[in-house]
């Protein structure tokens, strides 16, 4: 029996993650008016497109600990919960890591 696994054709294969000149421009608006409406379009125009997120396990509260007693030889419970990834700057602002 053959080990060879066959992919499908990736319906992004042509995509080299460049950010479309018009991303680029709502963005930079935003950035540099600091008006609520550039920034509203921004975030509108980047729900259209694919960006990548960075995403971490965190252990959950109960991560590790002994299952029910009735459970099998000292299973423990491992749970993990996904956080994005945030930066802060010194006046407070937030912002997410995309790409």
């Amino acid at each position: 029996m053959s080990q060879m696994r066959i992919l499908a054709e990736s319906a992004f294969g042509d995509d080299d993650g460049a950010a479309s000149g018009e991303i680029r421009a709502a963005v930079r608006a935003a950035a540099e008016q600091g008006d609520q409406a550039p920034y509203l379009s921004a975030v509108a125009q980047l729900c259209g497109e694919r960006v990548l997120v960075g995403v971490i396990a965190v252990a959950s509260k109960g991560a590790g600990t002994p299952v029910k007693e009735s459970a099998a030889k000292e299973s423990t419970d491992k749970e993990a919960e996904m956080s994005v990834v945030l930066l802060q700057a010194p006046d407070g602002r937030r912002a997410m890591l995309a790409f």
